[in-house]
């Protein structure tokens, strides 16, 4: 009878990226708790804004709803204002505190932007929403940015936004199934740039994460 592989093993490049992904996964959801709530829209997926705009509704103790902008050359593209959001499906009432940057040209301006409204603002937390299949590279970048570039320590709660994987998203007419190969390719690329976290980075960052008063209450 053969052995069966052992289960610690040399991690390769993958591996990294399916742990990272295993790990801000396994994070608690506490968007009910932090300072603001940060969501990244684009790909014409509307539930990048009313997932959050829903948190928003129903935790009035969060103080701030950032929008991070998006590209507005896309074809899915569609202007975004407080108005807008107030009609349906979104119906946005809390208007206040409602920051929206209008245009970002990819995620790395999206959270350059956040990071500079963390330090106007005096934000201690941010909750980050984006689909389960591009959150784990969003949250690399605004990691790097925030943390490792900024050097501004505070918890970043992911919230994956619930969507069925097979519901196509429309400026590429593909479901998230396939859009993970691309987001791989990227990160590979990206933490190479130093444009994302290092696996190692993300770690020591986790480590922190865990230990915060935040996750401990």
């Amino acid at each position: 009878m053969n052995a069966p592989p052992s289960r610690i093993l040399p991690a390769t490049a993958d591996d990294e990226i399916v742990a990272m992904a295993l790990m801000l996964y396994s994070l608690p959801r506490l968007q009910d708790k932090v300072d603001a709530l940060v969501t990244i829209p684009g790909l014409g997926e509307p539930k990048r804004f009313s997932e959050a705009i829903g948190d928003w509704e129903k935790h009035q103790k969060v103080g701030h709803l950032l929008i991070a902008g998006h590209n507005t050359r896309e074809q899915t593209s569609k202007p975004v204002s407080p108005e807008s959001l107030q009609q349906p499906p979104y119906s946005l009432k809390r208007t206040e505190n409602v920051i929206i940057k209008l245009h970002a040209e990819h995620t790395g301006e999206q959270a350059e932007w956040t990071a500079q409204q963390i330090q106007c603002l005096s934000l201690e937390s941010i909750a980050l929403y984006a689909p389960a299949y591009h959150l784990l590279r969003a949250y690399l970048t605004f990691l790097q940015a925030i943390v490792f570039k900024g050097h501004c320590w505070i918890p970043i709660i992911p919230v994956p936004i619930i969507n069925s994987p097979s519901v196509i998203i429309p400026e590429f007419k593909a479901t998230a199934w396939a859009m993970v190969p691309g987001e791989v390719q990227r990160i590979h690329k990206y933490m190479e740039k130093g444009d994302v976290a290092s696996y190692k980075d993300f770690q020591t960052y986790i480590y922190w994460l865990w230990e915060q008063p935040l996750l401990n209450q």
